[in-house]
């Protein structure tokens, strides 16, 4: 069966609510900074309240919370938090008793002791990139393990221990898986307007799994089981041993509406070093980082764009025409994408791009008016954001790469 969903926007930049035929419409809400704060499902609220720091609390009181110097997080709802010297949390306690996190020298998420005593175990290789994933009895034997094949910064292949080989196919240079196959099984994958599952659907064209998640990212399986879909918002593999989702370079937990890790690029990526995007309705960090970027070709024609590497390298290939090259680019990692697009509208105002003041400018540069909202730090942040891309551009020699 088909299901149709209907989208209501606020200009071309806000999402307000969803309708899906036969179920309940979502409605969001946003404050001055467009930031989404509040998500309504017919009578059931849900809070996402964002302070200047971009702490995040689901309380409009922000009484739920408490964060220390850098953003950590030091208490949730009455519950410790821990974090080590470099910022990874180390602890956290809530009703079903103490999780304890273990990092790798390479500040990489090595493992998990959960309350029952299990413990989840993760390995890497030389790119970062999750290459296994254990789960470990409390006796200490090996209940469950799953090797992981990938391509480039995607996943292809999960070789399971308890069923098998699972692959998976995505829409080209996208995030956005559209087939799970495991033996002579084949499961299309419908998703959402950010490239998120919803549905799966066997052969016959039957719905075997229904999902939707929240403004923080939960996911509400309304058919079928939730390792059926591990795949969440764009870049996010939910293993269903855990609270946190694997996000490429660091781990998401929707549980806290923020990554558990610093930005691995330091304090240059932004004010907050753990927050997730301001608006997830619309925006998504496919790895865990996200950035502007900045390429030109040969006959001297620029290009000022925002989002992952990712995205950069389609951008390069999209507009690069036979008989011209691309001469300099470079990518710079932003923290999150409130910041990238304020970069990219520093860099668009400093290169002279020619758009209509009064028209296309307020309609497509989001950047714009988050700049004027946006407070002196974060001027500064952006700024320094800005200098340093610009620097890397000046010097690079080529296109960008991986």
């Amino acid at each position: 069966r088909l299901e149709r969903r209907e989208y209501a926007w606020r200009g071309e930049e806000q999402l307000v609510g969803v309708a899906t035929l036969g179920k309940q419409a979502r409605q969001y809400d946003r404050d001055a900074r467009g930031c989404v704060v509040r998500e309504i499902v017919d009578d059931a609220t849900i809070i996402r309240a964002i302070d200047v720091a971009d702490n995040v609390y689901r309380t409009a009181s922000g009484q739920d919370r408490h964060y220390g110097p850098g953003g950590r997080l030091e208490q949730v709802d009455g519950h410790r938090v821990e974090h080590d010297e470099d910022g990874n949390l180390t602890f956290r306690a809530d009703n079903r008793g103490e999780w304890r996190y273990s990092w790798n020298g390479h500040g990489l998420l090595s493992a998990v002791e959960r309350p029952d005593g299990a413990r989840v175990e993760f390995e890497y290789d030389g790119l970062a990139r999750r290459i296994a994933r254990r789960l470990v009895g409390p006796d200490g034997a090996i209940e469950h393990e799953v090797a992981f094949v990938w391509d480039g910064h995607t996943v292809v292949h999960e070789l399971d221990s308890e069923v098998g080989l699972i692959s998976w196919c995505w829409l080209p240079e996208s995030a956005t898986p559209i087939l799970k196959m495991q033996g002579e099984r084949r499961w299309s994958i419908a998703s959402d307007h950010l490239g998120a599952p919803t549905h799966l659907h066997d052969e016959n064209g039957a719905v075997v799994w229904a999902a939707n998640l929240d403004i923080f990212g939960r996911v509400r399986v309304e058919l079928g089981e939730v390792r059926d879909c591990p795949w969440r918002w764009p870049g996010q593999y939910d293993d269903g041993l855990v609270d946190e989702f694997y996000n490429r370079w660091r781990y998401y937990s929707p549980a806290l509406g923020r990554f558990i890790s610093q930005d691995p690029a330091g304090p240059i990526a932004g004010l907050n070093p753990y927050a997730y995007v301001d608006d997830p309705t619309l925006w998504i960090d496919l790895l865990g980082l996200t950035g502007a970027y900045i390429f030109s070709f040969a006959t001297g024609k620029m290009y000022i764009g925002k989002g992952p590497v990712e995205r950069a390298l389609v951008s390069q290939r999209e507009r690069t025409v036979p008989g011209d090259r691309i001469s300099k680019g470079a990518h710079l990692d932003c923290g999150d994408n409130r910041m990238a697009f304020m970069v990219e509208a520093v860099l668009m105002e400093r290169n002279k791009f020619s758009r209509n003041p009064d028209l296309l400018n307020e309609i497509n540069s989001p950047g714009k008016k988050l700049l004027k909202a946006a407070t002196p730090a974060e001027i500064t942040a952006v700024t320094k954001l800005a200098d340093a891309l610009e620097d890397a551009y000046t010097e690079s020699q080529g296109k960008i790469c991986r």
